[in-house]
């Protein structure tokens, strides 16, 4: 990897100066789809987000992030890592995604979304002249069938009574002067009365019948190709417009925000409804079938009057004129207590298909901001022990090491993660959450909080044939340990990395190193100075370089053979033993993700804290924070103990800023690490 270095600059974040390292890339425009990543690490001092103000919350979200989203070079990646730190239902990790990430990038994004959906959501004339035509075609079928329905509505009135011809009223009427002939008039009468009475009955409901097939006829017309002609062009526009719209919803929504897209998309798809409203079968059925249950009810209840004349008329031949005069009587039969044609069904159907075709080429209204978006969040948890975050005092509280990583709802990589655990690195329920990845258990006794998160995640880019495997690591080593177990902590993680075949690695936390190896035949550790005397070999009065430093045992590690530091005994005399050991870490090839330029990370205090002066302080340019160290105890010193480390495979690693933030809101004695990495893969 070859990285230019420009002179160190120092930049205010929320009024916080941050120290920056910026480096020179060159562009290669032929080279394979690059994947960047941003990386920050923060060793929180043991507190819960739950505790932390607005502003708290507000700066600390700002510095871990600041940066992700510089133009044309947005992350499509964020990794934070924490330590010592309580997100109990995880507002921290919502509310940096939620607040923090891609919010430039959103709003550009969504600016155009919304400016480009206007646009295609905007009808060209042919398909304004269909929905002109299928209003004045339907009005036109409307009228039909409302004529229909009322010509059948006036023969349902007309025949609700069952009727008697002039003749057989006549007849009625020579009847009572045939008294004397009884028996053979009432039987002449019988005969004749009922074959007239049968012909008038049969016209009634050939009446009914003609009426009632006009309505259906009319009904039944209606699902026509000529309105599915007519919508061709609507459909046409509708069929080129979907797709792009539905190409610029990427599924990055909340749930408000895919309310909001499906609603819209539905709207644009109105063709397709209106066109099964006017042209299918189904839509007037209800309507058909109440008209045809109309005239059987009325037929069936005709037929019935007339068997019941019928059979009295039988009954009447024995019983001479009165019972003559009775069967006069006896046609005045009504039958108006029968259902007649229901209109609502019909009027119902013409206020809905009306209404649907108002509707027609109508989008639903839609704006689309950065609360309707979703940032993807997937976290990995190691939880304190319950003796470690129930202690009787605040001060000797130990909470969690926390990954939280996010993928950028824009990016044209998709980042998913991949289930990964075995018996070295242990997964555990996140409750309403999902935990993705492991934790390696790192704690010695009674130590709090000391493990490695690993996640494993798959980024796949149309360019691309093969998926990359990326591993984000987040640490917090102990110090009471060797700089070997610290190396054989780091060495088990990285073989983790190794098992599930990442192509690259990012490594950040709180290793903990301290400047204690040996550069040459020393036999005090740098560490044993004042802070002063520390900080002169590194510093000036604005900034620091830590250059190849031996003494660090972050770089002793990553670089050297053989691990050789200075290590504390019991011996008083020579308090101090040199501690030799093979690097088994070495053959990861980890690096830091760029040389380090800015002041150590560790210890930090306020300006004006008690035993904070002379060779004990250091402060640097507008800082509120000051390297400090109150206590005098070796390893309370001067040292870079937060890092961003990376390694890859097959692919091209390149840090474009890698930078110390000072949070001054936030009451921890550690400095925020981040860092801007692009892994390009190698073709």
């Amino acid at each position: 990897m070859s990285i230019t270095g420009f002179p160190l600059v120092h930049i205010f974040i929320l009024g916080v100066t941050t120290s920056v390292w910026a480096v020179r890339t060159t562009e290669n425009t032929s080279q394979a789809p690059a994947l960047r990543l941003f990386a920050s690490s923060f060793n929180a001092g043991n507190i819960l987000s739950k505790d932390l103000g607005g502003d708290e919350m507000s700066q600390l979200a700002s510095l871990l992030t600041v940066g992700h989203e510089t133009p044309n070079m947005e992350a499509d990646l964020v990794i934070v890592g924490l330590q010592e730190f309580h997100d109990d239902g995880y507002p921290m990790a919502d509310y940096i995604g939620d607040h923090h990430l891609w919010n430039d990038l959103s709003r550009q994004k969504l600016d155009n979304i919304n400016s480009e959906l206007e646009r295609l959501a905007t009808p060209p004339n042919d398909a304004l002249e269909a929905k002109r035509a299928v209003a004045d075609s339907l009005k036109v079928m409307q009228e039909e069938l409302r004529q229909a329905l009322a010509k059948f509505r006036e023969v349902m009135a007309a025949n609700q009574e069952l009727k008697t011809s002039s003749q057989v009223t006549e007849q009625l009427a020579s009847a009572k002067a045939w008294a004397q002939n009884v028996s053979r008039a009432a039987g002449s009468l019988r005969t004749d009365i009922s074959a007239q009475r049968q012909k008038t009955l049969e016209e009634q409901l050939v009446s009914l019948s003609e009426a009632s097939e006009a309505v259906l006829s009319k009904a039944s017309a209606l699902p026509s190709l000529d309105i599915a002609d007519k919508l061709r062009p609507i459909q046409h526009w509708t069929d080129k417009v979907l797709p792009m719209m539905t190409a610029l919803l990427p599924n990055v929504w909340t749930q408000e925000g895919q309310s909001l897209a499906a609603a819209f998309l539905k709207s644009i798809k109105k063709v397709t409804i209106v066109e099964k409203k006017l042209t299918s079968e189904v839509t007037l059925d209800k309507f058909k079938e109440k008209v045809t249950a109309s005239q059987e009810s009325l037929g069936l209840a005709l037929r019935r009057k007339h068997a019941n004349l019928s059979m009295k008329l039988e009954a009447d031949v024995n019983r001479v004129i009165q019972d003559l005069e009775a069967m006069g009587q006896d046609q005045e039969v009504s039958t108006s207590s029968h259902a007649h044609a229901d209109s609502s069904d019909f009027t119902n159907w013409v206020k809905g298909t009306e209404a649907a075709v108002e509707k027609l080429l109508s989008a639903s209204p839609i704006s689309l901001d950065r609360k309707k978006v979703k940032t993807q969040l997937f976290v990995q948890k190691f939880k304190a022990a319950f003796h470690c975050n129930k202690a009787w005092s605040k001060k000797n509280r130990h909470y969690d090491t926390m990954l939280f990583v996010y993928a950028n709802p824009w990016s044209k990589w998709t980042i998913s993660p991949i289930e990964w655990f075995n018996s070295e690195c242990a997964n555990s329920h996140g409750g309403s959450r999902a935990y993705w990845g492991c934790s390696i258990d790192n704690n010695q006794g009674l130590e709090c909080g000391k493990a490695v998160n690993v996640m494993l995640l798959q980024a796949s880019h149309p360019e691309l044939k093969d998926p990359l495997r990326i591993c984000a690591l987040n640490t917090h080593l102990s110090f009471e340990g060797e700089a070997g177990a610290r190396m054989e902590n780091m060495r088990a993680a990285m073989e983790q990395t190794e098992r599930a075949r990442c192509d690259s690695v990012v490594f950040v936390g709180d290793f903990n190193t301290r400047l204690h190896c040996q550069a040459g035949s020393e036999t005090t550790p740098l560490y044993e100075r004042s802070v002063n005397a520390i900080l002169n070999k590194f510093c000036n009065e604005e900034s620091c370089e830590l250059g190849n430093s031996k003494e660090d045992e972050m770089l002793h590690i990553l670089n050297e053979d053989t691990v050789k530091c200075l290590e504390m005994n019991s011996n008083k005399k020579m308090p101090w033993t040199m501690s030799s050991q093979s690097n088994s870490l070495k053959r990861f090839r980890l690096r830091e993700a760029a040389p380090v330029q800015f002041p150590p990370t560790y210890k930090l205090m306020e300006k004006g804290t008690k035993k904070c002066f002379g060779v004990k302080q250091r402060c640097f340019g507008l800082e509120k924070k000051c390297i400090c160290n109150k206590s005098g105890k070796s390893k309370h010193n001067p040292a870079w103990t937060d890092r961003v480390l990376m390694a890859g495979n097959n692919v091209r690693l390149e840090t474009t800023s890698y930078e110390r933030r000072v949070p001054d809101k936030i009451d921890s004695d550690h400095a925020i690490v981040a860092a801007r990495i692009t892994v390009t893969p190698q073709r």
